[in-house]
């Protein structure tokens, strides 16, 4: 249980890490050379032509730690398991992360936009979609291996408690 809590740690962290940190990141560097009419998403232009880019960084991670958080807690307080949908989840902004930052720095460096933002933004949404199914299935499967099984021990115990022989 310890491992499994610790691998989707390190996702979340990860997540953190390329979704909001490093894609934030490289987003200011673009607004720095190109201006804020660059960035693809409509709000995080408004905060930045608005608010500044300090704020634009900050909310973006604040949005990030929000969104990866919620299946978390949702994992924790769910009555089935959603290990695998919630690796999934945390893989697919961990992977979108790390693309975005590249592509965001590559045009920082290049003034080439190698990959459009909309195929990154449909990529990740396909992808959420399809591993939140995918691991769906997981769980459930791996729910159904372990549900009536008892050990002989706990067999006897229960045995005991009824007063069965």
């Amino acid at each position: 249980m310890l491992k499994k809590l610790k691998l989707q740690l390190l996702l979340f962290a990860l997540g953190i890490l390329t979704f909001g940190f490093l894609d934030g990141f490289t987003a200011i560097l673009m607004i720095d050379k190109y201006g804020p009419m660059v960035e693809f998403n409509p709000l995080f232009r408004h905060i930045a032509i608005n608010y500044g880019k300090i704020e634009l960084f900050t909310f973006k991670n604040v949005v990030v730690f929000m969104v990866l958080l919620t299946p978390l807690l949702l994992q924790k307080y769910s009555r089935e398991p959603m290990y695998w949908t919630v690796n999934g989840f945390l893989s697919v902004f961990t992977v979108s992360g790390a693309i975005a930052a590249i592509d965001n720095y590559l045009l920082f460096k290049n003034g080439l936009v190698y990959i459009d933002p909309r195929l990154v933004l449909g990529m990740t949404l396909v992808s959420v979609v399809f591993v939140i199914q995918l691991g769906d299935i997981a769980d459930r499967k791996e729910s159904k291996d372990n549900r009536f099984k008892i050990s002989d021990e706990e067999w006897s115990n229960i045995k005991g408690d009824m007063g069965y022989p």
